[in-house]
């Protein structure tokens, strides 16, 4: 049984506790390298501005493609 390290995004040391769970259980962290121009056209398009946790998690997670442990996490673009 998979015990997941956090219930939501921007709680305490939410980004290390993730980091220390994928790790452990071999998944690549794989960051996005600069997301400043997604995240600039995405909130553009939308007229939304998108949380800054939600860009903390694409910046920190979002190039991972493990289907087990990031599903439903698609490309900002």
């Amino acid at each position: 049984m998979v015990t997941l390290p956090i219930m939501q995004i921007g709680e305490e040391n939410w980004i290390d506790r993730l980091t220390a769970f994928l790790i452990e259980h071999d998944v690549e962290i794989v960051p996005l390298s600069d997301c400043s121009q997604v995240f600039q056209h995405v909130e553009n398009t939308l007229n939304w501005t998108i949380p800054q946790q939600v860009k903390e998690y694409f910046s920190c997670f979002g190039g991972i493609e493990s289907s087990d442990f990031i599903y439903g996490l698609y490309e900002m673009s």
